[in-house]
């Protein structure tokens, strides 16, 4: 220790002692000023990225109520919690008016900006739901471009619909190729700002597969995958022949949807008419698949005036059953 002592006193009489003190004066200075620069920067990093994270929370919570509000679609990865969603027509919302001998029940499970009317523009009896996003249904691609091209399509309409079914409204080469008259549709519609909604029918089977049943005809053909052209897509299961065979078609037709579309509103179809499903077969469809889509498209259908009771009643009896 005497040794290590001599040694320390030969240093300090060799150097002058006020530089030594300098020296570790300016040292001790410049770690306390890195100290505080580290810690000024953690500071601001740690706000940045609190401020980055609720920026992004906040403009998706926005981007989805604006979607929901004005018929914009959006993706909703939790499909539960949009099944009360509703695509209605016109006429199907007047004849549970008609049954129920008011507009209040179908104004309190329809009349929501996120639920969708299907009218008709200048018609009688049209635009019963004020609040709801109003959709234009066509059944002929045709017809929508001549539309189009003439600047004929109605205001007040953010969503176009295609029909494309086995009946006489859509042109044939249309049921023969609706891979590409949806792709034209939407990409016509999509051009001009609208949201499309598509629903292919399960009897454009009998066009392209005449010897298939329509719902296996329809998952062979890839019809679901239309959904590619698509904001909105509906499945139309509604005349599957029981609750089990609507929903394991239900389930097939979404894994085709999800596989080009994962953002896609998805609907399923219900219906309610004569002779139709029961009341408890309505409450198995719903209640199998309403885990599975965002909402449904209630099919309400009278062919004569003496049904439009019978219908309406049905309908309000199954919206009170699963409390739409």
């Amino acid at each position: 220790m005497n040794f290590v002592k001599k040694i320390y006193q030969l240093i300090l009489k060799s150097l002058n002692y006020k530089k030594v003190k300098l020296v570790i004066f300016s040292i001790l200075i410049l770690i306390i000023i890195g100290f505080g620069v580290f810690a000024l920067y953690y500071a601001v990093s740690g706000y940045n990225k609190t401020k980055s994270n609720y920026g992004a929370t906040s403009n998706q919570q926005t981007t989805n109520g604006t979607a929901a509000q004005s018929g914009n679609p959006s993706n909703s990865s939790s499909a539960n919690q949009s099944s009360n969603l509703w695509l209605i027509a016109s006429s199907a919302v007047g004849y549970i008016n008609q049954a129920e001998g008011s507009s209040n029940f179908t104004n309190s499970i329809f009349n929501f900006s996120y639920d969708y009317e299907i009218t008709t523009p200048h018609i009688s009896g049209g635009n019963l739901l004020s609040h709801a996003t109003k959709v234009m249904s066509y059944k002929s691609y045709a017809q929508f471009q001549a539309d189009a091209y003439s600047h004929s399509l109605p205001s007040g309409y953010p969503v176009m619909m295609y029909d494309n079914e086995d009946w006489s409204y859509t042109p044939i080469n249309e049921q023969q190729n609706p891979i590409l008259y949806y792709r034209q549709f939407g990409q016509l519609a999509h051009s001009l700002g609208y949201h499309v909604l598509a629903t292919p029918a399960a009897d454009l089977t009998k066009v392209l597969l005449p010897k298939t049943d329509n719902y296996s005809g329809y998952l062979k053909l890839g019809l679901a995958k239309t959904a590619q052209f698509a904001d909105i897509f509906n499945i139309q299961a509604q005349n599957t022949t029981n609750a089990q065979s609507y929903i394991s078609f239900v389930v097939s037709a979404i894994a085709q949807i999800k596989q080009v579309n994962p953002k896609a509103i998805i609907l399923a179809g219900l219906t309610v008419k004569i002779n139709g499903p029961s009341l408890a077969t309505l409450e198995k469809e719903y209640n199998g698949t309403k885990n599975l889509v965002n909402g449904y498209w209630l099919n309400v259908i009278s062919h004569t005036p003496s049904d439009n009771i019978y219908v309406g009643n049905l309908a309000h009896e199954f919206l009170i059953a699963v409390k739409a």
